[in-house]
Parts: C-alpha cells; structure tokens; sequence
C-alpha cells in the first residue's frame, strides 16, 4: 500500500513511514496483548 507513495515521498520518507507504523504496531501489540502475559504470583495456597 505504501508502495504507491513511492514517486510522491520517495524511499528515504517511505522507510521512516514503515519505521514509524512497525513501531506504532508493536506499541500497540503490547498494550493490547503484552501486558496479559505479565504473570502475578498466586496468594493461594
């Protein structure tokens, strides 16, 4: 999809897009499903 924006951004502006949405996504990634691994030790007994 962002290949398109080629001929307008150029391949300098198209990598720091990419590099900006992968770590948008991963950001994202962890408030949504990241922080559920995080494991609390049990008080049960």
């Amino acid at each position: 999809v962002l290949g398109i924006m080629v001929p307008i951004m150029g391949y300098r502006y198209l990598y720091i897009t990419m590099a900006i949405v992968v770590i948008a996504s991963i950001i994202l990634y962890y408030f949504m499903h990241g922080r559920k691994a995080i494991h609390y030790p049990s008080t049960s007994n």
